[in-house]
């Protein structure tokens, strides 16, 4: 069984591998294999899904309500709100061409976008509560306390079980932090991986010092370190490859790190690439599970 951990003091239980679902949804007949990977992670001890209105707009948190329908009483269900891909409000957070078609997603959370984002999430996942709603990404015209102040009135509501936050600077997870009172903050979202280390240890050491959990996502770099996105190799469909660490020049540079160094360790322990990655997040002081 995988190890489980508290993420904050409210009594939120997860496993420290939780399954992320960001590209769930997006052909059809690909949703059965999905629903199959859901599954076999529950039988495996992995209960915790990460999901998000976002991903593959709404279609993912669909996807994942069918596949935990008969199973709800075992799952922690993790999703997010605050961002907007059919609004104008807001500081641009992407503006792509994803599928064919231009996309701009704003930083949205004014109360109204917030509660339309999780009274959304209920109905797509077919649940009554919402383990822990996180607000993906800080929106600079909105207050911080006045975002929080609205997710703590679902939560006195019975609509989301704790609070979170995704990719808030330490100041900000502090003023988040100040804002939630009583209701707390449970866990804050954030990326680290091996290529990836920069804002890890200022994150780390604020959370565990607030009481907060912390999730790490992308600890495999957005596939880079899990054996084949060394090679570069991309479906022409995948949204990946306007990332920078699939640039030829990014993939040359990661190749001479991870052979000069993981590969050894992965063949002293007879592991994975992936898996040196995965247990080198986890081992970091205050890393409390990892999105995978």
């Amino acid at each position: 069984m995988v190890e489980q951990v508290e993420l904050g003091t409210g009594g939120l239980v997860v496993p420290r591998l939780v399954l992320g679902t960001m590209a769930y949804g997006r052909h059809a007949a690909d949703h059965g294999a999905r629903i199959r990977t859901i599954h076999a992670a529950l039988d495996r001890g992995v209960t915790a899904f990460d999901t998000a209105p976002l991903y593959e707009v709404g279609r993912a948190e669909i996807l994942l309500g069918r596949a935990i329908a008969d199973r709800r009483a075992r799952v922690q269900v993790l999703t997010k709100a605050g961002l907007r891909w059919d609004a104008d409000h807001g500081e641009v957070l992407i503006d792509a061409v994803i599928d064919g078609r231009r996309t701009v997603v704003r930083r949205d959370s004014r109360p109204g976008s917030l509660r339309r984002d999780v009274e959304g999430s209920l109905r797509r996942l077919g649940v009554e509560r919402i383990d822990l709603v996180q607000i993906h990404h800080p929106d600079a015209q909105v207050p911080i306390a006045e975002a929080i102040g609205t997710l703590v009135e679902l939560h006195r509501e019975g609509k989301l079980g704790a609070i979170g936050v995704s990719n808030f600077s330490v100041a900000q997870l502090a003023e988040a932090h100040a804002a939630a009172g009583a209701v707390g903050i449970a866990s804050h979202q954030l990326p680290l991986s091996m290529l990836q280390q920069r804002a890890g240890g200022a994150l780390l050491t604020q959370a565990r010092a607030l009481g907060h959990g912390t999730l790490c996502y992308s600890p495999l770099a957005h596939g880079v370190l899990a054996g084949r996105g060394l090679t570069g190799a991309l479906d022409a469909a995948d949204d990946r490859r306007w990332l920078v660490e699939f640039s030829p020049d990014s993939l040359a540079a990661i190749r001479q790190v991870v052979q000069r160094i993981v590969v050894p360790i992965a063949a002293r322990h007879d592991a994975t690439i992936a898996q040196v990655a995965l247990a080198w997040v986890l081992a970091q002081p205050g890393a409390d599970a990892v999105v995978v």
